[in-house]
């Protein structure tokens, strides 16, 4: 969890891909389902809040865009995916899970800087490799015009 969602998944260290052996799938999807569903996006100084505001608009539209994308290649959304009720001021958005993800996806070769689990599924160790080794990750840089003051 600390690895894709610390600082909203902000961070240069967060996991991009999760690889999931495909026997152990389902329970991993449900049990990190589960997890993410406890975060709660709010403002930095509420005791309640476990995840901030994106860095500024154009992250969550990158976000956003990864998610529409992936969908319309067939992933599917475990969680997530929308401005949480209430937040629709400044730059939060849900922790999201995606599943059914392949490596011809955006979500499998750009820089995720944001709260998107991204899980791809493999059945052997071969295709595992295959699959981590079959793409260019690419990171970008976003400007900063707008900081949220969330």
């Amino acid at each position: 969890m600390s690895s894709k969602f610390s600082c909203s998944g902000q961070t240069c260290v967060c996991t991009n891909r999760i690889h999931v052996q495909k026997e152990v799938s389902e329970e991993f999807d449900r049990r990190l389902v589960e997890q993410v569903e406890k975060l709660r996006c709010g403002a930095g100084l509420s005791e309640e809040s476990t995840q901030g505001p994106s860095i500024n608009r154009a992250a969550v539209q990158e976000v956003e865009a990864h998610i529409e994308s992936a969908i319309s290649k067939g992933a599917r959304v475990r969680t997530g995916s929308t401005v949480p009720a209430g937040l629709d001021q400044g730059f939060f958005f849900q922790p999201t899970v995606l599943s059914g993800l392949t490596t011809d996806m955006a979500v499998a070769r750009d820089e995720i800087f944001g709260p998107l689990a991204a899980i791809f599924i493999f059945e052997s160790e071969d295709e595992v490799v295959r699959m981590a080794n079959s793409t260019e990750l690419v990171s970008r840089v976003i400007s900063i015009p707008e900081i949220s003051a969330g």
